[in-house]
């Protein structure tokens, strides 16, 4: 049952990028001499930041059954955590404008250099910022930490959004969880991303956990061997 739950679940978030592409591609097609440059270069950022979206969803599912199957793999190569933290930001620009967001990285000045598989660790923190986008109100803020402890390298994501029970959090990392408070307000998600979020943290060596208080937003804070 959770799982037919899933897939339609996955099937309307595939379908909501694919309606904003085509919907977008098709003006831009039929009517481009008649949109500004202004106008055609912010639906132009719209298709980009979709096909983003529509890309990570696709790396959700395929990722999961590799996990499910023990087949998923960690290429590990040099990677600059800072700069990592930047370029995902960067990608929210639009979806932080559009919401009034205050989106802020606060990076350390030690040289954070990881073996990780860039991709995947890029994942995890597009589904933490996707998260903190999507449950904090319009005007809220969300903060990137990143910080050196001893042998380890911390991030952290914080935002001013709705905040969670004990009893959520307890449940958070599971397959498919979606809390009643999120489907009461119909709020878009597969409950996938943040089990896939552990599982990539956890396959680095890593760990993850969350603090977390009804309309006092959310802590998720990452530490990962150096």
């Amino acid at each position: 049952q959770m799982k037919s739950l899933f897939l339609s679940m996955a099937a309307h978030d595939l379908r909501s990028p694919l309606t904003a592409v085509a919907g977008y591609t098709e003006l831009l097609q039929k009517n481009g001499e008649m949109v500004s440059p202004t106008k055609r270069s912010e639906f132009l950022t719209i298709i980009q930041t979709q096909v983003k979206r529509l890309n990570r969803l696709i790396d959700d599912i395929l990722n999961l059954d590799q996990i499910e199957r023990g087949l998923l793999q960690i290429e590990r190569l040099p990677v600059d955590l800072n700069q990592l933290v930047q370029n995902t930001a960067a990608d929210f620009a639009y979806l932080v404008a559009r919401n009034q967001h205050n989106l802020q990285t606060n990076l350390t000045e030690d040289a954070l250099v990881l073996p990780f598989d860039e991709s995947k660790m890029q994942q995890v923190l597009y589904n933490l910022l996707s998260n903190a986008v999507k449950y904090t109100p319009h005007g809220g803020e969300i903060q990137v930490t990143t910080r050196r402890e001893g042998e380890t390298a911390v991030i952290e994501v914080a935002d001013t959004g709705l905040g969670m029970t004990a009893e959520q959090v307890s449940h958070l990392f599971e397959l498919y969880y979606r809390s009643d408070e999120v489907r009461s307000r119909k709020i878009q998600g597969t409950g996938l991303g943040l089990f896939i979020v552990r599982s990539l943290v956890e396959a680095h060596g890593g760990t993850i956990s969350v603090q977390s208080e009804p309309d006092a937003g959310s802590v998720f804070t990452i530490s990962l061997p150096l």
